[in-house]
């Protein structure tokens, strides 16, 4: 029950991790298209469509999802390896009483890792780059300079700011609800 619990634990953090590093890619993604948008107004009014923008920046978050999961996944195999000797020593003490000296590859967590993570890197960059695509080509290639874009632009994110408020007041309440809940299968 208590290595469960010790397993339940660390699957809640790396949902974290996985949170946080969505948000990272968000505001990433936002920033580099941001940035870029005066060319892909210029790139629409030329005559690039919709869906060839889509797909432009569909492949550099596919791309960059691709080269961050490699990194990660050979971040974690190596973080993994340098700390087994802490970990061991708690698991021993704590938990089984068997010496653990080291760690199991198993290929297919490995291979669903990566895929993961190249998944949920396009899921994130999907928002930023569906918003770049639903401003008009006329819009984007004005100069940020532009005081109605900005305001636009603000207008947009205040009623984002606010939706998100929504959310997240709404998803505390799901909170304290469900932390009064008995448990289930012994976990809370």
């Amino acid at each position: 029950t208590m290595v469960a619990a010790f397993h339940t634990n660390l699957q809640a953090l790396s949902f974290i991790s996985l949170l946080v590093g969505m948000f990272l890619i968000y505001n990433t993604m936002s920033v580099s298209l941001l940035r870029r948008r005066w060319e892909l107004g210029t790139l629409r009014v030329l005559g690039l469509s919709q869906q060839g923008a889509a797909l432009l920046f569909g492949t550099q978050a596919l791309l960059l999802g691709v080269l961050g999961a490699l990194l990660c996944v050979a971040l974690g195999l190596g973080m993994a390896s340098l700390s087994i000797s802490a970990v061991s020593q708690t698991v021993e003490t704590l938990y089984t009483g068997h010496e653990v000296h080291h760690i199991q590859w198993d290929v297919p967590a490995i291979v669903f890792s990566f895929l993961w993570g190249v998944l949920l890197t396009l899921v994130a960059a999907s928002v930023p780059i569906w918003e770049a695509l639903n401003t008009p080509p006329a819009m984007s290639s004005r100069s940020s300079a532009n005081t109605g874009t900005q305001l636009s632009a603000v207008g947009k994110m205040a009623h984002r700011i606010r939706l998100l408020s929504a959310l997240s007041v709404a998803c505390m309440g799901v909170t304290a609800i469900a932390v009064l809940q008995p448990p289930v299968g012994n976990f809370p």
